[in-house]
């Protein structure tokens, strides 16, 4: 507390310790830059890959087992890596892949539900809000409007 004659001037919170305030909340952590550069490349690897993101049962303990590293580093390799949590990542993923799915000659005739349930969401609401989270519309809206662009290129004159 400053006192500015019999007045308080300011409080500073007891617990707030200015010199160890940290710019970033990894400060602390035992993974360095070149090791979570690793971690990222390793883990789009394998999701490209092994694409193991279609498992609906995958937990961010069961990625950092096939990864090889702590849960907490392979957390942290997330959020600061590509800055999202572990399900936006892993939905990224899921999203990318319904995306083509749904884009694809079968598409159209593919039930959505199914695109989700292939891709790994166990539900059909969580699959439409992962999706309109990621894409900005919903996966009919999406499969409209590639279904409409379509059309557009074969109706355009050569």
């Amino acid at each position: 507390m400053t006192l500015g004659g019999d007045v308080a001037v300011s409080i500073a919170d007891y617990y707030e310790f200015p010199a160890m305030k940290s710019k970033s909340k990894y400060a602390m952590s035992g993974l360095r830059d070149k090791q979570l550069q690793e971690y990222k490349h390793c883990l789009e690897r394998v999701m490209r890959s092994e694409q193991i993101y279609m498992d609906p049962r995958l937990t961010l303990p069961a990625l950092a087992q096939t990864i090889g590293c702590s849960v907490n580093h392979l957390s942290q390799a997330i959020d600061a890596g590509f800055q999202m949590c572990f399900f936006d990542y892993l939905n990224s993923h899921r999203v990318r892949h319904a995306k083509k799915l749904l884009a694809g000659v079968n598409g159209k005739n593919r039930a959505i539900l199914n695109v989700a349930f292939t891709v790994g969401f166990n539900s059909n609401s969580a699959f439409y809000d992962a999706f309109k989270k990621h894409v900005g519309r919903t996966p009919a809206q999406f499969r409209r409007s590639r279904r409409d662009q379509c059309r557009g290129q074969a109706q355009a004159p050569l």
